[in-house]
């Protein structure tokens, strides 16, 4: 595959034979198509930003967040406070004079990305796909859907799960008394896109892993080898975030996560597997 890319980026057709500079302009004409459509979705968050900050940007700040009133009904149902958040609505601090402008911005080019991923990840693939034989061609569109599912999926992780819990630790977590936690704009802004970003580019390990597998840079003997170091860092990771001490709190953390390094070993050992079997078939051609 790396071969097909590296060395014939041409189309069957040896009379439409691209060169160099070709290749270049029609990667200059895919990238101006993505940024049009990053550029529409930011208009759209732009023009409705009232709507948007106060339903999407904000909501995890406040107490009656759909995360906050789901875990008190749960510790409800068990008999228990321990899963209910003591969570206090937020109150941002602006200290700049330009700040709220340019959070509007910058928010606004940030979902413009987020609208805009599925359409970006198409842009990508049709500029490979000429390099792509026909078998190549029908395993990787399913990638598009695959990377644009997972990275959504990362985001309502990130926003649902890692966002509340983030934030209630955040505030609940002070070294003294006579210290009060109080966050400004911009540091609430950052920290919480950031965040939600992260665990949408985390939620795109099983397509990361085939890639490398592919490329015989990573092995499920491997992913196994190390499954433990990698378990004990996960949970590491959620006590870190999570503010109540119950096993529920860790798990709803935890698990995604776990499921998601499975899954990877799963995604690698089937590449791994059908190199084998082409192995098996055409033993002459690693001569």
């Amino acid at each position: 595959m790396i071969k097909t890319i590296l060395g014939s980026f041409q189309k069957k057709d040896k009379e439409t034979e691209m060169g160099f500079f070709d290749h270049l302009e029609t990667l200059r004409w895919h990238i101006i198509r993505s940024f049009i459509a990053i550029l529409l979705g930011s208009t759209v968050i732009f023009i409705f930003y009232d709507w948007f900050f106060e339903n999407i940007v904000f909501a995890p700040g406040k107490p009656t967040f759909i995360t906050y009133t789901f875990f008190c009904k749960v510790g409800a149902m068990l008999h228990t406070d321990q899963l209910c958040f003591q969570f206090k609505e937020l109150t941002l601090l602006n200290t700049e004079l330009s700040g709220q402008l340019m959070t509007q911005f910058t928010t606004a080019f940030t979902g413009g990305i987020v609208v805009a991923f599925p359409y970006i990840c198409f842009e990508i693939w049709s500029f490979v796909k000429p390099a792509l034989q026909e078998k190549e061609l029908s395993k990787t569109r399913p990638i598009i859907l695959y990377t644009s599912l997972l990275f959504l999926t990362g985001l309502l992780f990130g926003y649902y799960i890692m966002t509340p819990f983030w934030l209630a630790f955040s505030q609940s977590f002070t070294i003294s008394k006579s210290i009060t936690n109080m966050f400004s704009l911009d540091n609430y802004i950052s920290g919480v896109s950031t965040l939600i970003f992260s665990c949408g580019l985390i939620f795109e390990l099983p397509v990361l892993i085939y890639f490398l597998s592919k490329l015989g840079l990573m092995t499920p003997k491997y992913m196994r080898e190390y499954r433990r170091h990698a378990y004990v860092s996960i949970v590491i990771l959620g006590a870190m975030i999570t503010p109540q001490t119950d096993i529920f709190s860790l798990t709803m953390i935890c698990l995604p996560l776990v499921v998601l390094y499975e899954a990877s070993i799963s995604v690698s050992a089937r590449v791994e597997k059908k190199k084998r079997q082409l192995e098996f078939q055409f033993p002459d051609d690693e001569a």
